[in-house]
């Protein structure tokens, strides 16, 4: 953000992205790891690999999706980017189609209300884009994991340790501070 678009986060805006980066790191450490093993774990686990690929190439993305927005609105990006995506898309399903009909049919009747989230969390994440620095969005972003978390007590009764309430402390406050930073 501050490469392309000139954006500058203070020592709150900086204290609030390190919370939720924390936060996230003591969700993702084991009992009795030492502190590196998260950052370890990058370098053996293949999915952490994969976590880290994707938050990469989120966080290039969502700088390219604020210089579209400063070139644009909201809504003409919005479009302009769906419209995209099914001129790319749309040969590759049709291929397919033409392959295995039978078992790709039924994924039409679902393909609406898909959409129509899909069109939600796009509404959702450029006027997040929109109202505040890049480096904010992408850090809220990563409070995915503390849904995670929270699915966890809830549905499958893991226990609520010190480490993980810390965790999820951590990067609410940071969530919260970001948000208070943006709007104020």
């Amino acid at each position: 953000g501050s490469l392309f678009v000139g954006e500058v986060i203070g020592p709150a805006g900086s204290a609030a992205v390190l919370s939720v980066a924390m936060g996230s790191w003591m969700l993702q450490s084991r009992r009795g790891d030492p502190v590196t093993a998260p950052f370890r774990r990058i370098l053996s686990d293949r999915g952490s690999r994969n976590i880290l690929a994707v938050a990469l190439i989120f966080s290039v993305t969502a700088v390219v999706d604020k210089v579209a927005l400063l070139c644009s609105d909201l809504m003409t990006f919005l479009f302009a980017a769906s419209w995209c995506r099914t001129v790319f898309l749309l040969p590759v399903y049709l291929a397919a189609a033409r392959k295995t009909p039978c078992k790709l049919l039924p994924v039409v009747k679902h393909s609406v209300p898909v959409g129509l989230l899909f069109a939600l969390e796009g509404f959702a994440h450029m006027s997040a884009i929109a109202l505040g620095p890049v480096a904010y969005v992408v850090a809220v972003k990563r409070t995915s994991i503390l849904f995670a978390a929270l699915l966890g007590f809830y549905a499958f009764s893991e226990k609520k340790t010190f480490r993980i309430m810390g965790g999820i402390i951590l990067m609410v406050g940071g969530a919260v501070v970001l948000s208070m930073l943006s709007n104020g």
